[in-house]
């Protein structure tokens, strides 16, 4: 929460990418887009990972009910939705915990920080993910080796890096 603090109780936008079942959207909502003219766009496929299936898209529309109107659903991939995005710099924070294949992490990386704000913060989830519970998982399926890059080249303010990456554009 600390790294939002500044969007608390202000008209923000923001982004998550994997939203799954909405219970990080719904605490969004309670805890940081606390403005009624907040909104955040959320990018999910919805579709069967991990060998779980279920009906995903139900209960994040039970669990974040309350803030449809806040709320912008787009139910694809986030590289078919982040490239439509035409609106650079105008996003306050952005979330990734979508795919966890290197190439689609550096993909939201790269294009997520075009978007982003002067001073705005990218919150990445499983940076140290080791791909545990995963028989055939690759270094190219953890999202470290794209979050190194993309460090490397942007160089952006380092905020956290522990399991999460958060970081500040400057």
């Amino acid at each position: 929460k600390r790294w939002l603090e500044p969007c608390i109780g202000q008209p923000v936008r923001g982004i998550e990418i994997g939203v799954y079942e909405g219970r990080s959207t719904r605490w969004l909502f309670e805890n940081v887009l606390t403005h009624p003219d907040a909104e955040l766009i959320c990018i999910d496929p919805f579709a069967p990972f991990d060998g779980l299936d279920g009906d995903y898209r139900k209960r994040f529309r039970t669990n974040t009910g309350k803030w449809h109107d806040q709320i912008f659903l787009f139910i694809n991939i986030s590289a078919n939705v982040l490239q439509e995005c035409s609106e650079a710099e105008s996003i306050d924070f952005i979330i990734v915990d979508g795919s966890h294949r290197a190439a689609d992490v550096l993909f939201d990386a790269v294009v997520g920080w075009n978007l982003l704000k002067r001073g705005g913060v990218m919150i990445f989830d499983d940076y140290a993910w080791t791909g545990q519970g995963h028989a055939h998982c690759t270094e190219q399926d953890k999202p470290r080796m794209a979050l190194d890059a993309f460090l490397e080249i942007y160089q952006p303010e380092v905020l956290h890096q522990e399991y999460q990456l958060i970081v500040r554009k400057p």
